[in-house]
């Protein structure tokens, strides 16, 4: 656009909005701006942690569900105090972290028998136990096996569809599915001292 030239023949020109036009030229908004609306909830580096964070535990064979992904995204907002607990992420914030991270997808996991899971990768097995180990060190857990307990509950069925899951857009992540007739739900806890 020229110098001089009236901001509503220039919008007319280029086939711009009015407004849009006016508030670029009178720096209410900056020139650079190339989306509208309001701004991304996380800065760059926070949504760049929850998504590493979300790919990770889909690397291990933990991935999260749509619900799930927006209940961490809502606790992390309030830790960061963004936000309280009565205002949770919406889906839509969802569907826009997807937009801004391409690397991301919804996917159904593969289904693995508990014989086939055996045969899971070394390099899976390795990543769990690393990211274990890296946890164990932070909280200062390596010395204390009284303070670390593992508590799992399962609920087996012949016919299991694993839900939708975020993970990275080059995987497909799996899931443990069991090759019993009958629906059985077993609650397991025990701590590394072996109580």
């Amino acid at each position: 656009m020229r110098k001089g030239t009236p901001v509503c023949r220039a919008a007319k020109m280029f086939g711009v909005p009015e407004r849009t036009l006016r508030d670029r030229t009178s720096g209410k908004i900056n020139i650079d701006t190339s989306k509208s609306g309001p701004s991304p909830l996380f800065d760059i580096e926070e949504e760049e942690r929850l998504v590493d964070h979300i790919k990770n535990m889909a690397s291990v064979g933990y991935g999260y569900t749509r619900s799930e992904v927006i209940n961490i995204a809502s606790e992390y907002m309030v830790q960061l105090g963004k936000r309280d607990k009565n205002h949770p992420v919406t889906l839509q914030w969802f569907y826009n972290l997807l937009g801004r991270w391409p690397d991301l997808k919804v996917s159904r996991p593969k289904t693995l028998s508990e014989l086939r899971a055996k045969a899971v990768s070394e390099e899976s097995i390795n990543k769990y136990f690393a990211e274990l180990g890296k946890i164990l060190e932070k909280y200062e857990l390596t010395d204390k096996p009284g303070n670390i307990y593992n508590v799992d509950e399962k609920g087996i069925s012949q016919n299991y569809s694993p839900p939708y899951i975020v993970a990275a857009a080059d995987t497909t992540p799996c899931v443990l599915a069991s090759e019993k007739s009958s629906t059985v739900t077993i609650l397991g806890c025990g701590s590394a001292l072996g109580h």
